[in-house]
């Protein structure tokens, strides 16, 4: 990379970060009118969830953003719509019949993973198998692998005590090579 670049990437990031700032400003903003909206509809006894008012927003901002980046307006707006729903259920005090049974069942399920373990993980520090192991050991030892094999043969041979791997991905559907390999190794 010419120091030109360099230079031009660092302006960009400074612009991202500018821009990052007024959309947590923006966010706080919504998160406080969804705030007064949850009062208006807890005082006249309206449900949280309007399908059709989240299908309206939709289909205006959508034309404003154009085809080109039309999904990921959706992508976000839908974020952004779950958002609302559960500070609004939590603001009138109302639990979800799915949000019982998650929590139900994180009760009532044995914990399966130690807070401290050896796991291997393919790819790189940061993808979504990092993240996933993350979040099933407190306190990880990762260490990283080039292939989807490796990390079974890490784990058969004794090297790790875990293996971190995809089954599915949200791009490209299920990761078959994953389940190839699992015919092989007899691992769960």
């Amino acid at each position: 990379m010419t120091e030109s670049q360099a230079k031009n990437l660092t302006q960009l990031r400074a612009e991202i970060d500018t821009i990052d700032d007024q959309i947590v400003e923006l966010f706080k903003q919504r998160i406080d009118t969804v705030t007064e909206m949850a009062q208006v509809k807890s005082t006249n006894k309206l449900p949280v969830a309007r399908d059709q008012r989240e299908k309206e927003i939709l289909l205006r901002l959508s034309k404003e953003v154009g085809e080109e980046n039309e999904m990921f307006l959706h992508l976000l707006y839908n974020t952004l719509f779950d958002v609302s729903r559960s500070a609004q259920a939590k603001i009138l005090g109302h639990r979800s019949n799915l949000a019982e049974r998650i929590d139900k069942a994180v009760e009532e399920t044995p914990k399966l993973f130690p807070k401290r373990a050896v796991v291997a993980c393919q790819g790189v520090p940061g993808a979504y198998s990092h993240a996933a192991a993350e979040r099933l050991f407190a306190l990880p030892e990762i260490s990283f692998y080039k292939s989807f094999e490796d990390v079974f043969q890490a784990v058969e041979s004794g090297e790790v005590q875990y293996g971190v791997l995809p089954i599915e991905n949200s791009s490209y559907g299920s990761v078959t090579a994953i389940y190839n390999q699992m015919q092989h190794y007899n691992f769960y």
